[in-house]
């Protein structure tokens, strides 16, 4: 089973068809690991500031640690996009669980793991936060892979009432709560990544029901 990041996941759908099936291909590469995590320290250090509290100006020291340029680089700025959009969002802040969607064909699975979780508009909401220069995320999309984590959650004392995608890129939020259902939608975009991973699966000559491990990173 091909396990996805919910960033990978995101990045996956909103791909266009043929570096869609090139990336389904690098997946299926049994040397591919899952890569490189780019977005690790981003994703850590903002939930030291959302979630833990700790001070802003110690955790960017910290970033300053942060061997690779690029990498650096992109957390400081996502980190100043974090903070700005919480400076214009006040609400109480609250942890959640990760979640995990199983597709029908158990091909694959997709991880949804909230960043941080924050009541807005009175309604707790488990966030996720995207931080990709590429490509650029499609509403449609984003509210279906949405759409298939939120009922895994269930019921229960700490669950969210809604999920959400925070775009650091352009302070976007995109709330599943107060869209069309897009269950039937997202539920559809996954079959088809189903369907183009037993395509790739059969053209790499890989035996069926063969397991192939990948970390839960993103993409």
């Amino acid at each position: 089973m091909i396990n996805f990041g919910f960033s990978a996941y995101l990045k996956l759908i909103n791909l266009a068809p043929r570096p869609q099936r090139t990336a389904i291909r690098n997946r299926l590469n049994p040397s591919n690991d899952g890569g490189y995590d780019f977005h690790r320290s981003l994703r850590r250090f903002s939930k030291r500031y959302m979630v833990d509290g700790e001070n802003i100006k110690e955790i960017i020291q910290n970033c300053n640690n942060i061997a690779r340029v690029p990498e650096r680089k992109s957390t400081l700025s996502g980190l100043q996009s974090l903070m700005e959009w919480r400076s214009n969002n006040p609400g109480e802040i609250i942890s959640y669980d990760d979640v995990r969607f199983v597709d029908s064909s158990k091909l694959f699975c997709v991880g949804f793991a909230p960043d941080f979780g924050i009541k807005i508009q009175g309604k707790p909401t488990a966030v996720h936060i995207w931080n990709t220069k590429a490509p650029d995320l499609e509403r449609r999309f984003v509210l279906g892979a949405l759409s298939l984590m939120l009922p895994l959650y269930g019921n229960g004392n700490n669950v969210p009432a809604d999920v959400a995608v925070l775009s650091l890129r352009d302070g976007e939020l995109f709330r599943l709560s107060g869209s069309p259902d897009m269950t039937a939608f997202g539920t559809a975009v996954a079959a088809f990544i189903s369907q183009l991973l037993k395509d790739e699966t059969k053209k790499a000559g890989i035996p069926a029901g063969k397991d192939i491990p990948h970390p839960l990173t993103p993409f």
